[in-house]
């Protein structure tokens, strides 16, 4: 079920203790509510949706059980009904004291209610509903309240460390990239990345098992590399390299082979030919097999026949090799052989993302009837929905 394994895990909701919860601690104003976080809007997203999805929502969501609904929220987003999703996040806030008109007054807080935000915080993201995202963080302010922190409840627990999850700071700290003053977002990053150093010092002097350890390091991995892209975002291509070429000096193989694949892409999209034939060439001595790489320099020479030819060879595997196989996709669009790109998507149903379903029904449009597209439709998505599952 949704939330249980956080529960066990812990160490993962160390943090440092922040001026503000000291203070309150110091003062002895222990029961104040400091946050009061509410909806903006309960009006719920009118999305077309498959017959499964459907049924989903109309089983969990009839009445309030927060274990019967977390599970049809996880049921949701494992069928990447991302909107649904979202959806299903209005209600729950809703049906548990979170809705529209609570923001500003006193409400209750509760682990698994931030769990619930967070999650919804994540959907807004990735639905790039940005103002909303922006508008309902508001109120948790800088994640540092007093009561955010566990040990704000009782003086006696065995349970420190925040409520907030790691998710939700990260997307705290990337939302300001969207608003007036992105810079901010660098800022936000920056201690975050401070806070992340400070868990990693204190579990490395303590007793504390060596895995606990290696967790919040890959924290921290994603922490800088979320700084390169908002880096990049904001212009600084340069000054984003440097990022993910100083994160390269204390990361695995795989890892380094993630970075030279970002540095290499951002590299193609500002058009600088000569660092991407670089960065090329650490590839091939770093990997037997730089066929994407190769394929994404031809994609961005405009050479779609090389292209194809370098990703068929590439091998596909697993969800993490989707962006090759919609690439490869492409590539057989722009050679003329949309049936071919459309048979790629429809047999590879268990590597189904968002961006494939998006381009697999633009495809369809272009070269099958509309009987042929309802009907290969319907089998992605069941193919999508039995994967999951």
């Amino acid at each position: 079920m949704l939330f249980e394994q956080a529960e066990r895990l812990d160490y993962l909701s160390k943090w440092p203790e922040s001026a503000r919860f000291k203070k309150a601690v110091e003062e002895k104003r222990r029961g104040v509510c400091y946050t009061m976080p509410g909806l903006k809007s309960d009006k719920l997203l009118n999305v077309p949706v498959s017959d499964e999805a459907q049924q989903c929502y109309d089983v969990h969501f009839c009445r309030i059980d927060v274990e019967l609904n977390c599970q049809g929220l996880t049921n949701l987003i494992d069928m990447c009904h991302l909107e649904l999703a979202l959806n299903a996040t209005t209600v729950l806030l809703s049906q548990m004291g979170h809705g529209v008109g609570k923001a500003g007054k006193p409400t209750l807080i509760t682990p698994t209610l931030l769990q619930l935000w967070g999650i919804r915080f994540q959907l807004l993201m990735a639905l790039k509903l940005y103002s909303v995202l922006a508008d309902e963080l508001l109120p948790f302010e800088e994640l540092d309240a007093p009561d955010l922190f566990y040990q704000y409840y009782n003086d006696n627990v065995d349970k420190t460390g925040s409520l907030v999850t790691f998710q939700t700071r990260l997307i705290h700290a990337e939302v300001l990239r969207f608003g007036s003053c992105p810079w901010k977002a660098v800022e936000r990053i920056k201690r975050l990345e401070s806070d992340v150093d400070k868990v990693i010092s204190s579990l490395s002097a303590s007793d504390e098992p060596e895995e606990h350890t290696t967790a919040w390091k890959c924290r921290l991995f994603v922490v800088q590399k979320m700084c390169a892209r908002v880096l990049f975002f904001l212009g600084e291509y340069m000054l984003s390299i440097t990022t993910l070429r100083n994160i390269m000096r204390s990361c695995s193989r795989d890892e380094t082979m993630a970075l030279l694949e970002a540095m290499f892409r951002i590299a193609l999209s500002v058009g600088d030919e000569k660092a991407a034939n670089k960065l090329l060439e650490d590839v091939t001595k770093s990997s037997g097999s730089p066929f994407l790489f190769k394929a994404l320099r031809s994609l961005f020479l405009g050479a779609f026949v090389h292209a194809q030819e370098y990703l068929q060879r590439f091998p596909r595997s697993g969800v993490d090799s989707y962006p090759a196989l919609n690439s490869l996709a492409i590539c057989l669009l722009y050679n003329g052989r949309v049936t071919d790109a459309v048979e790629l998507y429809t047999k590879n149903v268990q590597l189904a993302s968002e961006p494939l379903h998006a381009n697999l029904k633009a495809m369809l449009e272009l070269g099958c009837s509309t009987a042929e597209k309802s009907a290969l439709l319907k089998d992605f998505i069941k193919g999508r929905t039995e994967s999951s599952n």
